[in-house]
């Protein structure tokens, strides 16, 4: 950490990590080490050199085990969700006995870059400072920050769509920056298994309650304006989710 920004050095040599973030385990519980070598070796064709174990949702040796072989390197939060959408630890002591398992057991991946205490926030100051006094003895050499989007480091999206233009304009250039997204829109046939029928278009509450809402973070607003300028306004569901894709693959 030098003049408030955090710098890493991978074998003497400086990294500059590009990736995305990894989270809800539940999506991937197909996933054993077939499907994490193939996920993480498409993560390397794109040139990107770190992934973020989001709130340490994936536990699977198999995803370690990937990212050591295809040269991918982890940036590893500990389980704590932003301040604001859950409550601290009941049990401190418990959370610091299953921290010091999980870390010996991770340890010995040479992918791991850096420990993490909380998404978008501070932990609570017992296990801060308990983070602070375990992991230089568990596994030295690997440093560790408390918060995921403040201090040296950036975060906090935006997590609407933009032109891609205005992604090298953003804040957070001048540190690792830790989120940004937009929407993801599936494919039609994914929406025709996820909504009713009479569901699909327009648009309604049904989107919004699958997290394609107007407003807040995420802002489809700015999605749907995106795609009427580039293509005109679409006629139905199917129309909708095919252009969707050039919008999403100029953003990713």
């Amino acid at each position: 950490e030098e003049n408030g920004t955090l710098s890493l050095y991978v074998n003497g040599r400086r990294f500059i990590g590009f990736g995305g973030n990894w989270g809800f385990g539940e999506s991937n519980l197909n996933y054993r080490a077939r499907e994490y070598d193939i996920a993480v070796a498409y993560h390397a064709d794109m040139n990107f050199t770190m992934i973020r174990n989001w709130v340490g949702q994936i536990g699977d040796e198999e995803f370690f085990e990937a990212c050591d072989r295809h040269g991918v390197m982890i940036w590893e939060d500990f389980w704590l969700a932003n301040p604001v959408d859950g409550p601290n630890p009941y049990d401190n002591e418990l959370f610091m006995a299953n921290a010091q398992d999980f870390v010996k057991r991770i340890r010995n991946h040479p992918s791991i870059g850096i420990y993490v205490g909380r998404n978008e926030g501070n932990p609570p100051p017992y296990i801060n400072d308990s983070l602070y006094a375990m992991l230089p003895i568990l596994h030295p050499g690997i440093h560790y920050i408390p918060n995921s989007a403040g201090g040296v480091v950036s975060g906090g999206g935006p997590y609407r769509a933009l032109p891609p233009r205005d992604y090298y304009l953003l804040y957070g250039n001048n540190k690792f920056h830790s989120e940004r997204g937009m929407p993801n829109v599936m494919t039609y046939e994914s929406l025709a298994q996820t909504l009713p029928a009479d569901k699909l278009w327009p648009q309604n509450s049904q989107w919004g309650l699958h997290d394609y809402t107007l407003a807040s973070a995420q802002s489809a607003a700015s999605f749907n304006a995106m795609i009427e300028k580039a293509f005109g306004p679409a006629k139905d569901a199917r129309q909708f989710t095919e252009w969707a894709q050039w919008i999403n693959y100029d953003g990713y």
